[in-house]
């Protein structure tokens, strides 16, 4: 799907001349690298990257121009076992790295206001931006957010977007506020849910689409050529982290559904397991599944592969461990 400006938008002020400073909020995980490396390529000033520092809540922020010497920093920047981190991109092209504990700390708030930056990027930032640092840059803060906005605001949509067995999702760029995922809307791309894709595949696969957008993005608001559209009510839906229920796979649902749900969220620490009538067996991985077949019984075992039927089809998987036993049945 093309990358484009919504339609029905209103324009965003004019400005006198293109931004030239980019303050970047991000973690030392995979989905803020390629949002940082295309504003970088797009030949935009980052000025600064932030990133939490863990274990410190409202403490002083600290500026670190290189890796620690003679110590290691309490925030895990560099590890042998992770891709190039945000941090090492940025001390590459001598950009200081700010470690943060509250946004809210009046001293976090004046380190970052001491960068001057005409607009703020984030992309995978756990915290939720003040209303001082909102209002700071000019042309506003962008959020890239792994979803078709309005649907799936929240910490974790592809999760939700695989649980409900959606045939496809994409990234937004849009303007935050002081409310989660609700901002006016600047662009956004589709793309189909690949059959039995990771959730960390799928997030990354977001990344990399919505990174050239965002650098877009921030070009169109300097030039006073971007667009905006409010998000409509209708259409939005908000999903909160998942709870351990979240994870039970019903048979009652299709083969397929199943297998690309199992596929999916294998990655996450959740208790993943088959609810076949009153028993639970937990799942390690989803092998394969055939769509319109009839196994004849609920379900069928050899060893740790499991044969289940659903609704349509017949599930495989293998099993995490022996069966967690039959449950009471209901009164």
């Amino acid at each position: 799907m093309k990358n484009t400006a919504l339609s029905n938008s209103q324009p965003v002020k004019k400005t006198s001349s293109e931004a030239r400073r980019v303050l970047f909020l991000g973690t030392p995980g995979d989905f803020s690298r390629p949002p940082l490396e295309a504003l970088l390529a797009d030949g935009l000033k980052v000025c600064a990257v932030v990133v939490p520092a863990s274990g410190r809540a409202a403490s002083d922020p600290i500026i670190r121009y290189g890796p620690a010497q003679g110590g290691r920093s309490r925030l895990p920047i560099l590890t042998p076992f992770m891709n190039r981190t945000i941090a090492q991109i940025a001390w590459e092209r001598s950009i200081p790295v700010v470690e943060v504990g509250a946004l809210v700390s009046a001293r976090t708030l004046e380190a970052l206001a001491a960068f001057q930056p005409d607009v703020i990027c984030v992309a995978c930032f756990p915290q939720r931006l003040p209303r001082a640092l909102l209002t700071l840059p000019p042309l506003g803060c962008l959020n890239l957010h792994p979803s078709l906005l309005p649907a799936y605001r929240g910490p974790s949509p592809g999760f939700w977007v695989l649980r409900n067995g959606e045939p496809y999702t994409g990234v937004t760029i849009h303007l935050m506020d002081e409310h989660l995922d609700t901002g006016d809307i600047l662009l956004q791309q589709a793309f189909e849910i690949p059959e039995g894709i990771s959730s960390a595949a799928l997030e990354q696969e977001c990344a990399t689409l919505g990174a050239p957008l965002m650098a877009r993005a921030v070009r169109a608001l300097a030039s006073g050529t971007a667009a905006r559209t409010p998000q409509p009510t209708e259409g939005s839906s908000y999903y909160s982290w998942p709870k351990d229920e979240d994870f039970s796979v019903p048979v009652a649902r299709p083969a397929r559904w199943a297998f690309n749900f199992i596929r999916g969220v294998a990655d996450w620490a959740g208790p993943l397991e088959l609810r076949i009538n009153h028993e639970r067996f937990p799942v390690r991985q989803a092998l394969d599944y055939q769509p319109d077949a009839r196994l004849g019984q609920p379900y069928r075992r050899a060893g740790d592969e499991l044969w289940a039927q659903c609704e349509p089809g017949v599930l495989h998987v293998l099993l995490s461990q022996p069966a967690f036993g039959r449950e009471r049945a209901p009164p």
